[in-house]
């Protein structure tokens, strides 16, 4: 059977502070977004995994390999699984794909093998594997808290086409981590909620915010132009994703959205709505 594990972009992301475990607590606004990996999975004997990308590791170093043991290990079914990955997420782009697979795949094995684990069931389990696979097992638009896992749905009016740029380098989310600068300013997520909720595009584009984008370095004129581009083909507000690097434009109608796409190379930018 065939699943599709969706991309996410942040529309809001401040770090509040470290943690003892040396992960952070943040405080986010999540939206799935329609650029999918593919899961192909059905039973099998043992885990077997393969992935088109010939780079990406298929044994146990894998997030949805570990996301099977999980699975299995959580629930006691004697059973196994074979999957065969399409990446169609970029790597290092902040869009979550990884999480993503490992999320998807949970949700494939409970339906196929009848676990009736619950919502907050797979959440619970997701944050044994990944800060970020909780989201993707909710989707849609989320409050997110904690290291992620602290999800909280948000009723989104907003419907704009959202273009994906991701430029050739990426970002270690670890080293940018280890460079954010933690303050006490105050940060009202409250604000953009409400925009968000009542389909407010142009008060929701005041109001985006990343704090990543403060410490991309030497990569951080790179992307001020792809941003500033992306306005100037007609985007209300763009913004990094995460700790990087994928660039994202909010259009208000497809349009526009078109337009802009044909002036970045093909192989590098997408065409997605929120989902």
């Amino acid at each position: 059977m065939k699943y599709f594990a969706p991309g996410k972009i942040n529309l809001f992301l401040k770090v509040l502070n470290e943690r003892p475990d040396g992960y952070h607590n943040l405080s986010m606004i999540m939206q799935s977004v329609s650029i999918f990996d593919v899961i192909d999975i059905e039973k099998a004997e043992g885990i077997q995994l393969t992935c088109n990308k010939s780079y990406i590791p298929c044994n146990e170093e894998n997030i949805v390999y570990k996301a099977c043991q999980l699975f299995f290990e959580e629930t006691n079914v004697k059973g196994g699984c074979k999957i065969h990955i399409t990446k169609n997420i970029p790597d290092g782009s902040g869009l979550g794909g990884g999480s993503s697979d490992a999320a998807e795949t949970l949700l494939a094995l409970n339906e196929i093998y009848g676990a009736n684990l619950s919502e907050d069931k797979l959440i619970e389990m997701s944050t044994k594997i990944g800060a970020d696979v909780a989201f993707f097992i909710k989707k849609g638009c989320c409050k997110a808290e904690g290291i992620g896992e602290i999800l909280t749905s948000i009723k989104s009016k907003l419907n704009p086409y959202v273009l994906i740029y991701k430029p050739k380098f990426s970002i270690s989310t670890k080293e940018a981590y280890s460079k954010i600068n933690i303050d006490n300013k105050c940060y009202e997520i409250k604000k953009i909620i409400d925009a968000i909720q009542s389909g407010d595009l142009k008060e929701f584009s005041k109001l985006i915010y990343n704090d990543f984008e403060a410490v991309l370095g030497d990569k951080s004129k790179e992307v001020l132009d792809i941003k500033n581009k992306m306005k100037s083909l007609g985007a209300i507000c763009s913004m990094m994703t995460g700790s990087g690097s994928a660039i994202f434009g909010i259009f208000d109608d497809k349009i526009s959205a078109l337009k802009a796409f044909k002036n970045f190379d093909s192989h590098r930018v997408f065409l997605t709505k929120f989902i």
